[in-house]
């Protein structure tokens, strides 16, 4: 399973570089910051494409280097590790919330599917139907940030693109995606039409299958494998997970339905979702001495049910974004909950989970 999903990790510097950015960015890196430039202008350099930047930069230079050095090698998704850092139950938990991330996939291949009928005019569910590990920490390092630094570059472009779009064509596109798409097949020369589009799709399938992969190893090798079939082969964990990835491809597809109105906030809502659930147990659980796996779990629910509370019921009060207001509460949560249990449970701490 090892071998399959983080290639015994042997990724050298220039691979680790293609493989993360080519997880990282996607189609809602293409299309939905040309939207965001389109409706919002410059400013969303600096409500998005800086701030992201900065807030990965730990990601490159502290945490993914001590994950790869400090953490065991059997440690290799990230129910793995919160197993690893708390306990079997917080493994269950986060394998499950994290397949929510499969709504995100359906709006990436949205922008195939809009980009296809825009080019052989053929109705937008056919288009649906035919879209649908490094060696060290110090290699984690040196390709995160080397990616990161293309990545706001290409980013930036994106967003001064949509606002050529809107100066363009905003007198007569009916949304913004259609705006964009107006300015690629009017401005690019015939032959860079068919090289865009050709990118477009790399880039949602290179994300996409790579989310698939992981969704289906959440849910074979995590969670079936985990807890309902432990004595389960290798062999027959990899098959499962090529049967997993088939499945999740057709909900993806399927789920499609949700980004009819274009993929802008795609990113805000799954993103936020994940960000307010993982963020705090993630990071704490690497270096917070008194973490536990009550705290874990406990930040990990109340993060799900309030980021749904908060943004779809509550409509956002006061303005406050839904991924904010739930990481500052998740994270007192977290911090209560923790020192409140981490004497009675000190003994089941650091490395639990591989024996639970």
């Amino acid at each position: 399973m090892k071998s399959f999903f983080v290639a015994s990790r042997r990724l050298t510097v220039p691979i680790v570089i293609g493989v993360a950015a080519a997880g990282w960015y996607d189609s809602w890196t293409i299309v939905g910051l040309a939207e965001c430039g389109y409706t919002m202008g410059i400013v969303t350099l600096l409500i998005f494409v800086a701030p992201e930047a900065i807030l990965r930069l730990p990601l490159a230079v502290i945490i993914g280097p001590h994950v790869r050095d400090k953490i065991p090698d059997w440690v290799v998704t990230v129910p793995d590790m919160m197993a690893y850092l708390y306990s079997k139950k917080v493994k269950l938990i986060s394998a499950v919330t994290y397949i929510a991330n499969l709504l995100y996939d359906s709006a990436l291949l949205c922008a195939i599917a809009e980009v296809l009928k825009l080019v052989t005019g053929m109705p937008m569910l056919w288009s649906l139907a035919i879209s649908a590990a490094a060696q060290s920490g110090a290699d984690i390092k040196i390709a995160y940030s080397l990616m990161l630094s293309m990545g706001v570059s290409f980013s930036a472009v994106m967003v001064f693109a949509g606002m050529a779009a809107v100066a363009f064509f905003g007198d007569v596109a009916a949304s913004p995606s259609e705006g964009f798409w107006a300015l690629v097949f009017s401005v690019l020369p015939v032959g860079f039409r068919g090289l865009f589009v050709a990118a477009l799709c790399a880039a949602v399938m290179s994300t996409v299958s790579s989310d698939w992969l992981l969704f289906a190893t959440c849910a074979v090798n995590d969670i079936y494998r985990g807890f309902l079939r432990p004595q389960m082969s290798e062999a027959s964990t990899v098959v499962g997970m090529r049967v997993a990835v088939v499945v999740f491809g057709v909900i993806c597809t399927i789920g499609t339905m949700f980004w009819a109105d274009g993929i802008a906030n795609a990113w805000y809502y799954l993103g936020g979702f994940l960000f307010a659930m993982f963020f705090i147990p993630i990071t704490c659980g690497l270096f917070y001495k008194k973490k536990s796996a009550s705290g874990a779990l406990w930040c990990i629910v109340y993060s799900a049910f309030m980021y749904v509370l908060w943004e779809f019921v509550l409509g956002c009060p006061f303005a406050v974004p839904s991924s904010l207001f739930v990481s500052v509460t998740g994270a007192v949560i977290y911090f209560i909950v923790c020192n409140a249990t981490y004497k009675k449970e000190s003994g089941g701490q650091l490395g639990s989970g591989a024996v639970e």
